[in-house]
């Protein structure tokens, strides 16, 4: 398989998966009346190389990392 291809199978489950958070996180909060939240932040180094994806969610004041 190139490697175009095995990008895009890639980008396209992710995008699923965070389609599916979104989803799921709206629906708590029309039923439960709250304002959870995620925020995905690329991590890099001080010389800019990628070193990974911090995946937040907020769930009133409680934070998980």
């Amino acid at each position: 398989m190139s490697e175009e291809l095995k990008t895009e199978r890639l980008f396209k489950k992710k995008s699923l998966g965070l389609q599916i958070t979104k989803e799921r996180l709206e629906f708590f909060n029309e039923r439960e009346n709250k304002s959870y939240s995620f925020l995905i932040k690329d991590l890099k180094t001080k010389e800019g190389t990628a070193m990974g994806t911090r995946v937040c969610f907020y769930f009133g004041k409680n934070q998980l990392t």
